[in-house]
């Protein structure tokens, strides 16, 4: 009988060092936010919405305890740089902190929670969850306010979508608490990341700041400060003039990453895009921003 009661011991302190171990994600210190950008069908500019995402109160469905998500959100109005602002219930989270799992409920009515996260996952491992089939390409850490947090990278298994997904423990995903990226219609990324006031991740970016407005208000050929740039949208070459005393012009595309940065060797110059993808990009000279669009 003795044996057995330490036994039980034993296994009791392993699993609450394992749950010890793992750094939850849901924590009512935290705060998330996420940049949404919704590429419409009409070639128009693309609406940009940033969520502000915290956790409230707890709430109780089929005896499953749950944290509520509240999204406050700020949401562009097209060709103009004015706001809509509202807070609305996002959905609700709970966590297995044993398992080091989360999952995600829409609503309380019709939708089944889904799989959010495993952090118990390893390389080669498939996760089917968040309607996604993802492929672990290798897990590793990363020091996150001087305390280790798993970090994962992911690969979408069908999808033509064929960028990586990060996940790191306590924080979630890289392209947003909820990672709802289809790569083409709509994308998430995470701007900056809280956890009791305190900043932990912001995403680095020149374009970017944790409230983030896109240039809705830049039509297809315009002159700012008299740089011009033309033809837009381009099957190749953006041409520019005016652009003396100024030394180089970069090139990000609609996510914020830099895909090219050219020196500037003469006050008429041009950008050759034949090598990019066709899509709309952000085209900066010196303190400008262009939006660029390449088919």
């Amino acid at each position: 009988m003795k044996s057995l009661f330490f036994i039980a011991l034993f296994l009791l302190s392993v699993l609450q060092i394992r749950s010890q171990n793992y750094h939850k994600i849901i924590d009512t210190t935290n705060k998330w936010n996420v940049l949404e950008i919704i590429q419409l069908l009409c070639g128009c500019d693309p609406f940009t919405v940033t969520h502000s995402f915290t956790i409230s109160n707890n709430t109780v469905f089929n005896n499953q305890s749950y944290k509520i998500i509240i999204d406050s959100l700020y949401q562009n109005v097209p060709g103009t740089s004015d706001y809509y602002y509202s807070v609305n219930n996002y959905g609700f989270l709970r966590e297995d902190t044993l398992n080091k799992k989360v999952f995600f409920k829409r609503d309380n009515i019709l939708n089944e929670e889904i799989l959010l996260y495993d952090f118990n996952i390893v390389v080669a491992d498939t996760f089917k969850g968040n309607n996604q089939s993802l492929v672990v390409l290798s897990a590793d850490s990363i020091s996150i306010n001087n305390h280790f947090n798993k970090r994962i990278k992911l690969k979408n298994s069908y999808s033509f979508n064929s960028d990586t997904i990060i996940w790191i423990e306590g924080i979630g995903s890289l392209n947003g608490l909820f990672y709802l990226n289809d790569g083409l219609f709509d994308q998430n990324q995470l701007l900056c990341y809280w956890k009791n006031n305190n900043l932990l991740y912001s995403l680095n970016n020149p374009l970017y700041q944790c409230l983030f407005a896109l240039m809705t208000d830049l039509s297809e050929t315009k002159t700012i400060k008299d740089i011009s740039i033309f033809p837009n949208p381009t099957m190749d070459i953006i041409n520019f003039n005016n652009i003396e005393n100024i030394a180089e012009i970069a090139i990000y595309d609609i996510q914020g990453k830099n895909i090219m940065t050219n020196k500037i060797i003469k006050e008429k110059s041009f950008i050759d895009l034949k090598s990019l993808s066709n899509g709309i990009y952000i085209l900066q000279i010196g303190v400008n921003r262009f939006r660029v669009i390449k088919n």
